[in-house]
């Protein structure tokens, strides 16, 4: 998978607990490890958001906001490299996330 538990651990503590639609129940609820996780899905294997949509059982808007969330944690923490698209095809055997202090 290319990341360590130490990584996802540090990674689920940036992210909120819940996200869903802020005006309509029911709300989605996706446990951190497994956002992570569904980001990981979609960036390491080039999936889009219906084919992690699929793989999840959620709607494609769900996955596009959970990803999205997940995205901006990480850009905004100074914690975390993350692996460019070129370095990923050049390397693809590299992990794509980074945790700095590791």
């Amino acid at each position: 998978m290319g990341i360590t538990p130490a990584t996802l651990r540090a990674l689920v503590k940036l992210i909120p607990p819940k996200i869903g639609p802020r005006s309509s129940p029911p709300k989605t609820t996706v446990e951190p490890e497994n956002q992570v996780l569904m980001a990981l899905d979609y960036w390491r294997n080039h999936l889009t958001y219906r084919d992690v949509a699929n793989l999840w059982n959620l709607g494609e808007a769900t996955v596009a906001k959970l990803i999205r969330e997940v995205k901006t944690h990480i850009a905004n923490s100074s914690q975390f490299r993350v692996a460019t698209p070129t370095e990923m095809k050049a390397n693809p055997g590299q992990p794509i996330i980074t945790l700095l202090s590791e």
